[in-house]
């Protein structure tokens, strides 16, 4: 059978202009950190603020993605269910993953429990079941320094509850496809 992968040097080229991307994200939330620790930020730089984080942790799983030989497409929209569809073929079997991005700022106070959160009103409305239909994964990156940002958690996005602590979760855990050949 086939099996097709994004051109390592494609991938290579993708995860060094994402790494600058990466870094840019970082700086401009240190800057927002240093002011927020003097004075209270305005709506709009918390709001940057947020949008940072998630923007950095969406480069940190392009990154990892990448280096698995998957083909990345973004969400176009602000407010969908994913942030990232990633594919690839292998022994004539696409393998995809609709990817909805969590990050976790660095200056984080408490460990990260790694799990995602629901938003209100996500069973009333729902979600839950065109996540499934989706097979919506959770990436969640904690953006503390390089080695935490390289431990992505995958999780099943559609449950309607993460309760049970981390035993509750190691059955919800995806294990990602990292085979290039």
């Amino acid at each position: 059978m086939n099996s097709f992968f994004i051109n390592p040097k494609d991938a290579q080229f993708s995860i060094k202009k994402s790494k600058e991307r990466l870094k840019e994200y970082l700086f401009i939330f240190n800057l927002l950190i240093d002011k927020e620790k003097k004075t209270k930020l305005s709506k709009e730089e918390s709001a940057k603020l947020i949008s940072v984080v998630e923007s950095a942790a969406i480069e940190c799983t392009m990154q990892f993605f990448w280096k698995c030989g998957y083909w990345i497409l973004r969400e176009q929209q602000t407010k969908g269910p994913m942030d990232l569809y990633v594919y690839k073929i292998v022994n004539g079997e696409k393998i995809e993953y609709a990817v909805d991005v969590k990050g976790i700022r660095p200056n984080a106070k408490k460990k990260p429990a790694h799990k995602p959160t629901l938003p209100t009103g996500y069973e009333k409305k729902s979600h839950h079941i065109r996540d499934q239909i989706l097979k919506r994964i959770v990436a969640i990156v904690y953006l503390k320094d390089e080695k935490t940002r390289k431990q992505i958690s995958f999780t099943e996005g559609w449950h309607t509850s993460f309760k049970g602590g981390q035993a509750g979760l190691t059955g919800k855990r995806i294990k990602i496809n990292k085979n290039r050949f």
